[in-house]
């Protein structure tokens, strides 16, 4: 398990993470930023209380991205999820226990999506309680 585990960590630090590190973006207040350990989704879901630690092969391969969103005064709390694919589109955005984005995150997302040109018309989690 630890052998399979350092060889996920090694595909994901060679092919995906410098992909994944390109979609990283800041405000005053909110960060998006790259896991440096596809190992940290296990913590993350756990924290969050959702399923991003089951996506750890799929991340590993490069078939989906994770980007983590946080506060710029707490970069190392887990306050949001971003589910991202190579393809451009946002898949899904998800905080405790799933919940949805609210409302006062929006602005920073809409930039954040401008930035990269990103499709997240049809996220699941996203604007959903405006």
């Amino acid at each position: 398990e630890i052998n399979k585990n350092q060889q996920k960590q090694s595909q994901y630090f060679e092919e995906v993470y410098p992909k994944v590190k390109e979609f990283e973006f800041a405000d005053e207040v909110y960060q998006v930023t790259a896991p440096e350990q596809v190992t940290s989704l296990l913590e993350e879901g756990h924290i969050l209380h959702h399923c991003v630690g089951s996506y750890v092969d799929s991340v590993a391969a490069g078939r989906e991205y994770i980007l983590y969103l946080r506060k710029v005064a707490e970069p190392n709390t887990p306050f949001f999820t971003i589910n991202l694919l190579p393809d451009g589109k946002v898949r899904q955005i998800h905080g405790l226990c799933n919940c949805n984005v609210p409302k006062e995150l929006k602005p920073f997302i809409d930039k954040w999506a401008k930035q990269f040109e990103l499709d997240i018309k049809s996220c699941n989690g996203i604007y959903c309680h405006l």
